[in-house]
């Protein structure tokens, strides 16, 4: 058998050694392979994040909150609804003190002439009167005649009832006008919308005149008021009183415990409905005191008024983060006394930001899951 030289010797001997180290690596990957897919793979759930409550009874009210501002300067400014105004008549003055509804302002209407109008329907209403009784007396003269068999000449009659006709179709033609009238001239008229002193009164004539969006007298309510700005127009009407209530806002410094806050509910009647600007959609509204009150309404003040939209009385409810909601269905969590937890499906009514309705699906005094705040929920 022939010898392997001294150099072929080395390259065998390395690669070897080479073969070895690899099937070692391998054996030693898969063995850490294998633990690892052995090993099991624990996951829990932290419940701390969650909290549990009890189906309940009561009221739920769906609602929207407004938030006011108090105005002690300003009042109204009033303007006229028609271009090119010029003031022909002001029933007041500077300094004047005025109530809602009284008449400030006439601009002159041109040839608009209301007391003529007036006359002349007051002329033919006195036409048909008389032509009316004369065809009476004409009716009573012809059944005599009929009655003792005597000729009747009814061109008297005729003539009358032709002039009662034309009286007839001119009185509707003059109260027409009349009403056209009387719409034109309410546009060059200004009545109060508040109870005030009038301080302000714009000059004219015939180098100065008004456009509708100026200013031509101005109001100023010395009692002050509450406004608001919104788009929730619908939900307030003129003369409505509504509960407004205010507080306070405390100066915490850093570090002080919360002090509680008061609260206090008074009686506000809305007076004025105004949108803020020409073809805008969002309204100011404003409120005066419904009874004598002497509270300084300056300062650090928050006011608001709650209307409620929607309620359903005593019906079961739970809080709103509880039910998990798509659009086909909704469903909640359950969970029974021995702590298993379960889907179930419910329907839903009226809702708030803290509470939801519950009409079917659940009973009074299930317990479903909920967020570790669920005790602060309030209806």
């Amino acid at each position: 058998m022939k010898s392997i030289s001294g150099n072929w010797g080395k390259v065998l001997y390395v690669g070897l050694v080479v073969s070895a180290s690899v099937l070692l690596y391998a054996c030693s990957f898969a063995s850490k392979t294998e633990k690892n897919r052995k090993a099991p793979v624990a996951q829990t759930v932290n419940y701390n994040y969650f909290s549990t409550f009890q189906v309940a009874k009561g009221d739920v009210n769906k609602t929207v909150v407004e938030y006011l501002n108090y105005v002690l300067s300003g009042g109204s400014s009033l303007k006229f609804s028609k271009d090119n105004a010029i003031i022909s008549n002001a029933y007041v003055k500077v300094g004047d003190y005025v109530k809602k509804g009284d008449l400030l302002l006439e601009c002159y209407t041109g040839e608009l002439n209301i007391e003529k109008l007036e006359a002349d329907v007051d002329k033919y209403n006195a036409e048909i009167s008389y032509y009316t009784s004369m065809c009476d007396i004409e009716e009573k003269r012809r059944s005599i005649k009929q009655r003792y068999g005597r000729a009747y000449d009814s061109s008297d009659y005729d003539e009358y009832n032709r002039l009662l006709e034309i009286s007839r179709q001119q009185l509707n033609v003059s109260t027409a006008k009349l009403e056209e009238a009387k719409e034109q001239l309410e546009g060059c008229r200004i009545y109060a919308d508040i109870d005030g002193t009038v301080t302000y009164i714009a000059t004219t004539s015939e180098r100065k005149k008004l456009n509708r969006n100026e200013t031509a007298i101005t109001l100023s309510d010395e009692m002050g008021y509450f406004a608001c700005s919104t788009k929730n127009v619908r939900l307030f009407k003129l003369d409505e009183v509504y509960d407004l209530v205010y507080f306070y806002a405390p100066k915490i410094r850093r570090g002080q415990q919360e002090v509680e806050i008061d609260r206090k509910t008074i009686k506000v009647r809305c007076f004025s409905i105004e949108p803020v600007a020409d073809n805008s959609n969002t309204y100011e509204i404003r409120f005066h005191l419904e009874t004598d009150n002497d509270t300084d309404f300056t300062g650090d003040l928050s006011a608001s008024i709650t209307i409620v939209t929607e309620s359903a009385e005593n019906v079961l409810y739970i809080p709103k983060t509880s039910v998990i909601q798509s659009e086909d269905e909704a469903v909640v969590y359950v969970q029974d006394d021995n702590g298993e937890r379960k889907l179930k499906k419910v329907e839903v009514g009226v809702a708030n930001t803290d509470i939801i309705e519950i009409k079917e699906g659940l009973e009074l005094g299930e317990t479903v899951l909920t967020n570790r705040d669920s005790s602060d929920n309030k209806k």
